[in-house]
């Protein structure tokens, strides 16, 4: 039966109802905004959940991470470098940093009847940075694509309300054409009042080794003196005041002395050390000291060769020896002189390998005289002292 509405009324008054379709009632464009409805409420025919559509939004931030030290959060993260949809993320124009307070289950209990009828958890995150691309330095801001942004109690003037409490942070990226990121992951970390770094960090360098020595620390960041004999830790880091990758020690170090021999010879290391404090079952670290420098090299010659002895021949003087080989032994250097004459030469530019030697560049019935050394591989080419001299006559 043919769908009806109601028409005007007739001449006599009374409502008639008239057959008319659907479309005509709707029209044209009407039909055509119910067939997509339709098409949209079916779906494609496909089982499971609808394909959401990529956009070119920036990938959200997920590796995060916030650590309390010297009194501040200090937030790592890496800055995207694709889009969600796979193409390259180019124009990063700002990155806005949230901050909030762990939420503790307590705040509806103080929350006003408005808040909670708009929803208002009374602990709502506050955007604490806003940060143009303009503005981020590289070794500052940035190493490479790895950012590093510092909260010193941003918006909070009481110490109270800083330290002692576990703050959350969560980052967006923008780009171009008002893009923005999905948020990052979220972080945690609890400021507390902490030591001063160390000072007068001085690096004393040898074989496979770094010997650091620092001054003993006795102050809190706000002046006031340590109650307890604070410990340290030292770190090995790219830059100073970056992401440090675990200390060096093991366990907290109660002397001001840190021995690295985990190390490659003239290679260059950058160190700094923290103080840290306990705070009854906590333990506050310190912001990080000044950098040293150091490079270890191997500047121990190798033992001298022992027992040289010679014997001459007919136009010719062979020389042999006995020495103690190290891991690094490159070779050995021989040394002559003649009759007559008052210092030793040098008789092979290149060190030789084997602890003999064949000299053919002697005249006959001229006395020569001859001692050996031994060279390692170091870049500094040590030199041991020489052996026993000894002098024979070519026939």
């Amino acid at each position: 039966m043919p769908d009806t509405i109601p028409s005007a009324p007739g001449r006599d008054g009374k409502l008639r109802l008239h057959s008319l379709p659907w479309g005509c009632f709707f029209g044209l464009p009407a039909l055509v905004a119910l067939l997509i409805a339709i098409l949209l409420l079916t779906g494609c025919g496909k089982k499971g959940q609808p394909l959401v559509p990529k956009t070119r939004d920036p990938l959200p931030i997920m590796d995060l991470k916030a650590t309390g030290r010297g009194g501040a959060v200090t937030l790592y993260f890496t800055i995207p470098s694709e889009n969600i949809d796979g193409s390259p993320f180019r124009d990063l124009k700002r990155i806005d940093v949230y901050r909030r307070l762990q939420p503790s289950g307590l705040e509806s209990s103080s929350r006003s009847f408005f808040d909670r009828l708009l929803g208002k958890t009374g602990n709502e995150p506050e955007r604490i940075f806003s940060i143009k691309e303009s503005e981020l330095i590289q070794g500052v801001h940035l190493l490479g694509r790895r950012a590093r942004i510092i909260d010193n109690s941003e918006g909070i003037e009481a110490p109270q309300d800083w330290y002692g409490h576990v703050f959350e942070y969560f980052v967006f990226t923008k780009g171009g054409n008002f893009r923005k990121s999905p948020p990052s992951n979220i972080a945690r970390a609890m400021p507390l009042l902490g030591p001063k770094p160390p000072e007068d960090i001085t690096a004393e360098c040898g074989d496979a080794f770094v010997k650091l020595t620092w001054e003993p620390q006795t102050e809190l960041t706000n002046g006031d003196m340590l109650k307890d004999l604070p410990y340290y830790s030292v770190y090995r880091v790219p830059d100073a005041g970056w992401r440090l990758i675990g200390p060096l020690n093991e366990k907290l170090l109660p002397d001001c002395n840190y021995l690295d021999q985990d190390v490659v010879n003239d290679t260059e290391y950058r160190y700094v050390v923290t103080t840290v404090a306990a705070h009854g079952e906590l333990f506050a670290e310190s912001a990080t000291s000044a950098t040293v420098i150091a490079m270890p090299k191997d500047n121990v010659p190798p033992s001298a060769p022992y027992q040289l002895d010679c014997v001459a021949g007919q136009g010719f003087i062979n020389l042999f020896w006995m020495a103690e080989e190290a891991p690094d032994h490159l070779g050995y250097l021989i040394y002559r002189k003649k009759a007559g004459e008052d210092l030793f030469m040098l008789l092979t530019p290149q060190p030789i390998l084997r602890a003999t030697y064949r000299d053919e560049t002697v005249r006959p019935d001229t006395e020569y005289s001859y001692y050996v050394t031994a060279v390692d591989n170091s870049t500094a080419r040590n030199e041991s002292g020489p052996s026993n001299t000894v002098s024979a006559k070519a026939r």
